[in-house]
Parts: structure tokens; sequence; C-alpha cells
């Protein structure tokens, strides 16, 4: 188990579902297609999460390269002697 590869799926995955976000949330809706809804959201806040949602990708690599680069510790069980 690699806690910075999972981290860095998350930011692949973070940066995936980003994009189709903003897409959808930008785009058209064509009314002769039933699987689509039309969502009024007021721009400002929607752009404050599509801007916080696109930057999430880069923190989580960050977050994986301090992860990698920490030394690791070895516990000793017991006391001083």
């Amino acid at each position: 188990m690699n806690p910075a590869s999972d981290l860095r799926d998350l930011a692949a995955w973070a940066d995936h579902a980003s994009l189709w976000l903003e897409q959808a949330a930008r785009s058209s809706n064509d009314p002769a297609d039933p699987s689509r809804r039309t969502v009024t959201f007021d721009a400002a806040p929607l752009d404050q999460l599509l801007t916080g949602f696109r930057r999430m990708p880069g923190l989580i690599e960050e977050i994986a390269d301090n992860l990698e680069q920490r030394p690791s510790l070895k516990l000793i069980h017991g006391g001083r002697r």
C-alpha cells in the first residue's frame, strides 16, 4: 500500500471530474435530450466551486510528493536501557 500513489490516483480522478463538471455546467442543455436537466446557479459561487475543484489535483500531488520525501521511521518497542 503506497499512500502517495493512492493520492496521485485521487488527483487524476479529481482532475477528470473537475473538467467534466466545468464543461457540463457551462455548456447549454439540449431540450430534446431527456437525460439532461437545466439547473440554475449563481455565476460567482459556481466559478468559485470550479476554481477550487480545479486546484485540488495540484494540491493532492504536492501532498503525495511530501509523503514520498518524508523519512521513514522504525518504531522499536520497549523502554530505554
